[in-house]
């Protein structure tokens, strides 16, 4: 959660300083190379030469802001840890473990699972390099699934859902169709009402090996 708010402030202050870079060399372009020539010591005429084409591209400032989003924020093994779309992990107490400490099972779920958090890690980076709206947006979103996440937990009694359809889609469906899925799963950790077949993460049980570090994470 410390994450979202974090960028979402780095969001603003980066947005204004774009802004402010493009403004000022836009007006330096026009006003350049101005001469002033006086006639009959009343009469000034200025001449501006026509605006030239100019290329904006990333400076040190802008240029650190990018990497530190691709790189330490969304990057492998980055800050984004996608902890609601694998819990299997926590609750195996496998988190941190190499593939080939963990049984066939383990893998296989855990596989499974860190594929759907992959997928929601590449699509904040694609919104990123998209623009900073489409960014935004997805961190606002990202960010209020994950506050009615940590309130079902709560209201559940320590009870956690991940819909298996969610996962299922990212191998068929278009990002569109799998935002929509987001959306109803938003909906059905809001209304409490899920499917009987569901599984169901129970924080509060001994089974749940790592509980500290899954609601720390989030």
């Amino acid at each position: 959660m410390d994450l979202f708010l974090g960028i979402t402030n780095l969001l603003v202050l980066a947005g204004l300083f774009v802004v402010t870079v493009y403004y000022a060399r836009q007006t330096k372009n026009l006003v350049q190379e101005q001469k002033i020539a006086r006639r009959d010591d009343t009469e000034l005429l200025i001449y501006i030469n026509d605006p030239g084409e100019s290329e904006w591209g990333k400076d040190c400032t802008s240029s650190e802001f990018y990497d530190r989003v691709i790189s330490q924020y969304f990057g492998e093994g980055g800050d984004f840890k996608g902890t609601i779309y694998r819990p299997f992990e926590y609750e195996a107490g496998i988190v941190g473990m190499d593939e080939d400490e963990l049984n066939k099972d383990e893998n296989r779920e855990a596989l499974i699972q860190k594929n759907l958090y992959d997928f929601m890690r590449r699509l904040l980076v694609k919104r990123f390099e998209s623009s900073f709206g489409a960014f935004r947006q997805s961190i606002d979103n990202f960010k209020r699934i994950t506050e009615i996440v940590q309130q079902f937990i709560t209201s559940s009694g320590g009870k956690y859902i991940l819909d298996r359809k969610l996962i299922d889609q990212i191998y068929q469906d278009e990002e569109d169709e799998i935002a929509e899925e987001l959306d109803k799963f938003e909906q059905m950790l809001t209304s409490g009402n899920y499917p009987k077949h569901y599984k169901v993460y129970k924080l509060n049980e001994k089974e749940f090996k790592q509980r500290d570090q899954f609601l720390a994470d989030i």
